[in-house]
């Protein structure tokens, strides 16, 4: 696991995939739960597709290092570039835009997406932390906080 939200406020849920709950809110957490999962697993296919390519600035086969590459949305909706590793199936990618200096940054391996969203890039008032994992029952846990500075 990569990490876990513990910010106070943080809200979290456990459930499994594609289950519905009652509460509108817990609902709206778990969907957003499953879309950091694709999220995670899209940015781990960019990669991988990037192995020993000419974005690729490792030749080592498997081992994926992009520098600033073009990849509009690809980490957020309004990222331009993303730079990054890959290897042994985690992926660490940071994703910016030319409009300013934010950035966010996806942390993504096997079992958990995590991510720290620059509030200027991702279309959100804060800035932001959330993970998902995938639990060893076959739920999932997904937690979501805004940053706060202290």
């Amino acid at each position: 696991m990569i990490g876990s939200i513990a910010f106070p406020g943080a809200r979290s849920v456990t459930y499994k995939p594609g289950e519905t709950a009652q509460n509108p809110s817990e609902n709206a957490l778990m969907r957003k739960g499953e879309g950091l999962l694709r999220k995670g697993e899209t940015v781990k296919d960019f990669f991988v597709a990037a192995d020993n390519t000419e974005l690729d600035k490792n030749p080592e086969e498997g081992v994926v290092y992009l520098s600033k590459t073009p990849a509009s949305g690809l980490i957020e909706m309004n990222s331009d570039y993303v730079r990054g590793t890959y290897r042994d199936g985690k992926v660490e990618a940071y994703g910016w835009s030319d409009r300013g200096s934010a950035r966010s940054v996806l942390i993504a391996d096997e079992s958990s997406v995590f991510m720290d969203r620059d509030s200027h890039i991702n279309n959100s008032y804060l800035d932001n932390v959330e993970s998902v994992t995938k639990n060893e029952d076959g739920t999932l846990t997904y937690g979501f906080a805004y940053r706060t500075y202290q």
